[in-house]
């Protein structure tokens, strides 16, 4: 069940680092004739690299919080 879970997840995630890097796109085609292409394709080149990113974060947090989870769990047996 939890690698179900962690797969659903992992889809979320790339939906919505998609989603922002056509945002980005669009955002670059409608502004291509007043800025630089130089920062454009910065842009671009930052805007895809955050899937990367932006999956790392989210699993260390997921696991983090799930270890909380464990701690906690452990504290208030220790209180009964």
């Amino acid at each position: 069940m939890r690698y179900g879970a962690l797969q659903y997840f992992s889809i979320r995630v790339d939906c919505s680092a998609s989603a922002f890097v056509a945002i980005i796109c669009a955002i670059c085609i409608i502004s291509r004739e007043n800025t630089d292409p130089v920062m454009l394709s910065l842009l671009l080149t930052y805007a895809m690299s955050i899937q990367g990113t932006l999956t790392f974060l989210l699993m260390n947090q997921m696991g983090i919080e799930t270890l909380m989870v464990n701690a906690e769990r452990c504290m208030q047996m220790t209180q009964v």
